[in-house]
């Protein structure tokens, strides 16, 4: 059996644990920044995106834990349970907002999660508001920096071919679309057109056909005349 009091061993042990250290340090940052940590009233809110990173047209959702705020010594405060109902949410992107029911996380007590997937690149508002333990809450948590990350595109990830964006799909669509309705139009008015060419064509020719007639009507008398003299 192999002692960890080797000199050899120790020294593996020590790097090994100073390696372990070094990578919780630099994760931690990341972590902490991918939600945002805020105290309300006797009560604390950490809120953010239910997956880090959060990507476009990809399911997420609201993810919003409630815990009483710590007492003194203690790490961390009582989870706060049953908030499915009392606590509302709403989503929010730029002028756009949609409420998002919330239900209580499977073996986390005190987390909530509210479903949606996010069409839109950038910033995103998660707003709250109800009555926690009877005290009236309405609060917004807007990603950004130091806050939570916002929503970001997929391209990048995408190898080997870059697929446009579902917006960009749908303006090509809609482009498409009102090429097809304007070209739609000018067959129809060019068929109007037509239409409209040959009823002048058939005046011309009734007309000339009327003027023809009255030339030969006025021309037949002088014709018997002369027949009559003879």
């Amino acid at each position: 059996m192999v002692s960890l009091r080797h000199p050899r061993i120790a020294s593996y042990v020590r790097w090994l644990s100073l390696l372990a250290v070094v990578a919780l340090l630099s994760v931690a940052p990341g972590m902490a920044s991918a939600h945002e940590h805020r105290e309300v009233g006797k009560y604390e809110f950490t809120v953010g995106f239910q997956n880090e990173p959060a990507y476009l047209n990809q399911p997420n959702g609201i993810w919003i834990q409630v815990v009483e705020a710590a007492p003194e010594g203690a790490a961390e405060g009582k989870p706060v349970e049953g908030l499915e109902k009392a606590l509302k949410a709403e989503v929010i992107q730029g002028n756009d907002r949609m409420s998002v029911p919330l239900r209580a996380a499977f073996g986390e007590p005190g987390v909530y999660l509210g479903d949606f997937i996010p069409t839109k690149v950038g910033d995103y508002i998660f707003h709250f508001t109800g009555t926690i333990g009877g005290e009236t809450t309405d609060e917004r948590f807007e990603s950004g920096p130091n806050r939570f990350n916002g929503v970001e595109g997929l391209t990048e990830l995408q190898f080997p071919e870059k697929q446009p964006a579902v917006s960009e799909m749908q303006a090509q669509l809609e482009q498409a679309r009102t090429a097809a309705i304007q070209a739609r139009d000018a067959a129809a008015q060019a068929r109007i057109l037509g239409y409209i060419g040959i009823g002048v064509g058939l005046l011309g020719l009734l007309a000339a056909l009327g003027t023809l007639a009255a030339r030969r009507s006025h021309s037949d008398p002088a014709s018997a005349a002369r027949s009559e003299s003879v």
